[in-house]
């Protein structure tokens, strides 16, 4: 993991410094299970960590993880084999494309997807059957081994800059 982290760690932090100029990040090197230990503990508040060494239902970003579009079906999208983000970005209705928390949960982008034509992009594991949704994959897509997991003490605009970057990772 630590050839993963060398080359995911000053792309992502790069991205969420132009996500939000403000925030300040100062990294630190911990293996995983010391950094979630340090997280519980409320010495650290947020973390890149090997993504299975996340405890199962516990909050995290993957970065880089396989994603699926979410587009309606029988549209000219469903007849691709994959898409690109830029393409799903062109659409009237785009959803939640950089993970932003406004565009509401996996459920509620579905639901637009069946009621107003839109296009969204879903964690490979949120796509489940669903009437009048066509799911493809994303081009270009890279799955690092890594997730983004932070703790009570992360600060809400860091902790949007880097789930942010970490969906938007390629």
């Amino acid at each position: 993991m630590p050839s993963a982290l060398a080359a995911v760690v000053p792309r992502l932090l790069l991205d969420a410094v132009v996500r939000e100029p403000t925030v300040r990040y100062l990294p630190r090197v911990r293996g995983s299970a010391e950094a979630l230990e340090a997280i519980d503990a409320g010495l650290l508040p947020l973390a890149i960590v090997a993504r299975d060494a996340v405890p199962e239902g516990r909050d995290h970003a993957a970065i880089g993880s396989r994603r699926v579009a979410a587009v309606p079906d029988g549209g000219l999208l469903s007849l691709a084999e994959e898409l690109s983000l830029e393409r799903l970005a062109a659409h009237p209705v785009a959803l939640g494309l950089d993970a932003d928390p406004a565009a509401g949960d996996a459920a509620d982008r579905l639901r637009r997807v069946v009621a107003d034509g839109a296009v969204t992009v879903l964690a490979e594991a949120e796509a489940r059957p669903t009437v009048g949704v066509a799911y493809r994959p994303i081009a270009g897509q890279v799955d690092t081994g890594l997730s983004l997991v932070w703790g009570p003490r992360a600060d809400p605009l860091a902790r949007g800059a880097l789930v942010g970057a970490a969906a938007a990772w390629r």
